[in-house]
């Protein structure tokens, strides 16, 4: 299948998003303490970007994947925990973190407001790896964010 190259610009208001809580790959999503919501991503032809919104109290499970990626906090605070050590580094309002290829990482809101940050990431997902609370094994889950 030929996937046709984006040559124009495109622009994605952000009145006419709305936040999607529902559509969301990750195992664990619809629990309480896993909970993520996300506003439309835009895709180039070698990145793509969203705004996610973690809200008080919310985490996500260590994962990784084969993209590179950009973090930007927009408001609130964040820890991200990284690698095999889970080596920590927190965020606020404006800091930015590179996460490399196929690093794991999980996070979690450590403020007392919802998290939202910009997500850039390059446009080939590929399978995401998460370790679950409970499961001796990997999961590998087609389509992750």
């Amino acid at each position: 299948m030929t996937t046709l190259a984006k040559t124009e610009p495109e622009v994605l208001r952000w009145r006419d998003q709305r936040i999607d809580w529902r559509d969301d790959p990750v195992p664990l999503a619809d629990k309480f303490g896993w909970h993520r919501g996300h506003y439309g991503e835009m895709a180039g032809n070698k990145v793509r970007a969203s705004i996610s919104v973690i809200p008080f109290g919310q985490a996500g499970p260590p994962h990784s994947t084969p993209m590179e990626h950009i973090i930007f906090v927009l408001e609130g605070e964040i820890e991200f925990l990284l690698g095999p050590d889970r080596t920590p580094y927190p965020l606020s309002k404006y800091d930015k973190l590179y996460i490399p290829a196929d690093y794991r990482y999980e996070y979690s809101n450590v403020g007392r407001e919802d998290v939202y940050l910009l997500a850039v990431a390059s446009a080939d997902r590929g399978p995401t790896t998460y370790w679950l609370p409970g499961e001796d094994e990997p999961r590998q889950v087609s389509g992750g964010r």
